[in-house]
C-alpha cells in the first residue's frame, strides 16, 4: 500500500458517487498502540455501516460495499508496517486505502462526496525534487517536508546513460571512445577532465557531458511526472551549470547543494534541500497575501464564507486559503444556488470548507492550506476571484 500523492488526492476530489465513504485512522509505527489499530479500524467500519443505512441502504448492500476495506483486517503487512495514519475511500466501483504521514482524527464521514479536508496537510507539505548528479551517477528525489522518496530512471535510459559513461554503443562520442569513457578524459580520470592539457580536450570533454545529462534530464522526466514542482539541483560546481544548461525542468532553484553527492544519503540530500525551499515558500506565501490584499481593495477577493461557497459553485475562486483544522458545517443545494450554515454538525449536514476545498480543486484553482492566523482576516477561509 502506497502514501497518498498530491496527484492522487486531486484526483479524489473528483471521483466517488454516492454513496462516498470516507474513513480516517490515526495508526502506530509499533508498540501496543499497534495492536489495537485493527481493532479501532473495525469500530470505524462498524460506524460506516450504521450510517450507510440510516441513508436507506439495506445492512447486506453496506457490507458489500465495504467488503474491501474490511478485508484490509486480515492484511497483516499493513498493520505491522504503517505511518502515522490511514486513509480508506469507498464508493460504488471504487475502493482506495493510502497509507498516511500524518495523524488524522479517528473519523468516518458518509456524504455524496469523498471528504478530503483531513488530507489538506498533505496537499500543504509541498512535493518537490532533487536531483542529484555527477558522471558517474544521478539520482532523483520525490520529497515533501516530511518524506524522501528515490525514484529509479527508466531501464533503457539507464542503458544508454550506462554506455555514455563507458564510451560504448552507438550513444557513445568519438572522444568517449577514444579515452575509454567519461572518466578517462586523455586518460587522466575526472580531474583531468576540467583541468586538461589544452583547451580542445576540455571543450570536446564538456561536449560529452552535456551529451550525458540530456540523457539523463530526459530519462528524469519520463521517470516522474514533476509538472510545476520546484527542483533542487546538488553535485559538484562543475557540472551542475551544464545540467542546468541542458535540463528542460522547468522550475530548477537558482540555489545548489554544493559539493559530490556520490556517498550523501538521500536523507542529508532532503535536509538540504528544505534549507533552500524553506524561504522560497514562506516568500511566496507573503505574495499571495499581498495578492489577497490587492484583490480585497478590488471587490474581487472575499472572507464571507457563504459569498466564497456561492463563487466555488459557479467556478469563480481563483485562489482559496484554508485552515485544515477548521470546521464549518451547514447543507449546500447547487440546483437551488443556496447556501445554509449552522453553528454546530445537524443531521445531513457537511463540512462546507472541505466541499468548497474539492469544488476550487476541481475547477483547476489554487487551494492554499495554512493555519488560521496565515489566512487572510484570520477566519477559517479566504478567496480570491476569478472575476
Amino acid at each position: 500500500m502506497d502514501t497518498i500523492t498530491h496527484a492522487q488526492l486531486r484526483a479524489l476530489a473528483e471521483a466517488g458517487a454516492p454513496p462516498a465513504v470516507s474513513i480516517y485512522l490515526p495508526t502506530h509505527r509499533a508498540g501496543s498502540g499497534a495492536r489495537q489499530d485493527p481493532i479501532e479500524f473495525k469500530n470505524l467500519l462498524r460506524d460506516a455501516e450504521a450510517r450507510l443505512v440510516e441513508r436507506g441502504m439495506r445492512g447486506t448492500e453496506a457490507r458489500d460495499l465495504l467488503q474491501s476495506a474490511t478485508d484490509l483486517l486480515d492484511d497483516v503487512s499493513l498493520w505491522d508496517n504503517n505511518l502515522d495514519g490511514l486513509a480508506v475511500f469507498v464508493s460504488p466501483g471504487i475502493f482506495h486505502a493510502y497509507k498516511l504521514p500524518i495523524a488524522p482524527q479517528s473519523t468516518v464521514h458518509v456524504n455524496d462526496r469523498f471528504h478530503v479536508k483531513a488530507l489538506l496537510p498533505i496537499l500543504s507539505d509541498r512535493e518537490f525534487y532533487v536531483v542529484a548528479v555527477s558522471q558517474h551517477d544521478v539520482r532523483l528525489l520525490r520529497c515533501s517536508r516530511t518524506a524522501c522518496q528515490r525514484i529509479e530512471l527508466p531501464k533503457d535510459v539507464e542503458t544508454k546513460i550506462e554506455n555514455v559513461r563507458e564510451g560504448q554503443g552507438e550513444h557513445a562520442t568519438t572522444t568517449q571512445r577514444n579515452a575509454g569513457g567519461l572518466g578517462g578524459g586523455a586518460g587522466q580520470g575526472a580531474a583531468g577532465t576540467f583541468h586538461g592539457e589544452t583547451v580542445e580536450v576540455e571543450r570536446r570533454h564538456a561536449e560529452d557531458v552535456r551529451f550525458l545529462f540530456r540523457q539523463e534530464d530526459d530519462g528524469i522526466r519520463r521517470a516522474a511526472d514533476i509538472g510545476d514542482a520546484l527542483v533542487v539541483l546538488a553535485g559538484d560546481i562543475h557540472v551542475t551549470p551544464i545540467f542546468r544548461e541542458v535540463s528542460k525542468l522547468k522550475n530548477i532553484v537558482e540555489e545548489t547543494i554544493r559539493g559530490n553527492q556520490e556517498i550523501v544519503a538521500d536523507s542529508e540530500l532532503h535536509a538540504k534541500a528544505l534549507e533552500i525551499l524553506e524561504p522560497i515558500w514562506h516568500k511566496e506565501l507573503n505574495n499571495e497575501q499581498e495578492t489577497f490584499g490587492t484583490a480585497l481593495a478590488q471587490g474581487k477577493a472575499s472572507r464571507d464564507v457563504q459569498e466564497i461557497l456561492i463563487a466555488a459553485m459557479d467556478g469563480r475562486v481563483n485562489t482559496l486559503f484554508v485552515a485544515p483544522a477548521e470546521s464549518q458545517w451547514g447543507r449546500i443545494d447547487e440546483e437551488k444556488r443556496s447556501v445554509e450554515l449552522h453553528d454546530s454538525e445537524s443531521p445531513g449536514d457537511e463540512d462546507v470548507l472541505d466541499w468548497a476545498t474539492l469544488k476550487t480543486m476541481q475547477t483547476s484553482g489554487r487551494v492554499l492550506v495554512v493555519d488560521r492566523d496565515k489566512v487572510p482576516g484570520n477566519g477559517p477561509i479566504a478567496a480570491v476571484m476569478r472575476y
